[in-house]
């Protein structure tokens, strides 16, 4: 993740983002990803078998979030303006549904510090340990004060697609 994808992608020269290593890529390649924390989306065509395997003794995460940051307060809850992430809540498969509450199921999904929130269906339902989205406004908001932790909230649908066989 701290390379740049002008660079050749080498072990000297390693490329940013593994969409780009895919773009360039022949079939039939092995992308070698560095530790770390891979927040893109990577499309793997049909025509290009590609093998993915982390450098020796090195952890890859591929993560569906963001890092979100710049919190106001705004009364007993804090909230991040121009949330623009958007995901389908229609026809939700049921047996996502967990609990009366039918959001329980949607996609949307925030953490402070590693540990998740619990979407709830109103602003005025937010309370530490929970997080809500409004679409409308663009904002999101929880619960619990984000200064001194990491936030991150989900803003993709899915990480690899992957259409090519064998990959």
């Amino acid at each position: 993740p701290q390379g740049v994808d002008t660079a050749a992608g080498t072990f000297a020269s390693p490329m940013h983002s593994v969409q780009h290593a895919v773009d360039v890529a022949q079939a039939g390649t092995t992308i070698v990803l560095r530790a770390g924390v891979y927040r893109e989306r990577v499309d793997v065509p049909q025509a290009k078998t590609l093998t993915f395997q982390p450098y020796l003794h090195e952890v890859v995460w591929f993560s569906g979030s963001q890092v979100v940051s710049d919190w106001i307060a705004d009364g007993p809850t804090w909230r991040h303006d121009g949330w623009t992430a958007r995901f389908n809540h229609e026809g939700l498969d049921p047996p996502l549904l967990i609990g009366a509450d039918p959001r329980t199921g949607y996609p949307d999904m925030s953490f402070l510090d590693g540990q998740p929130l619990r979407q709830v269906a109103n602003r005025t339902d937010v309370v530490p340990g929970s997080f809500f989205v409004d679409e409308g406004s663009s904002q999101l908001f929880i619960g619990s004060n984000p200064q001194g932790h990491i936030v991150e909230a989900s803003s993709l649908s899915e990480a690899l697609n992957v259409q090519a066989p064998g990959s």
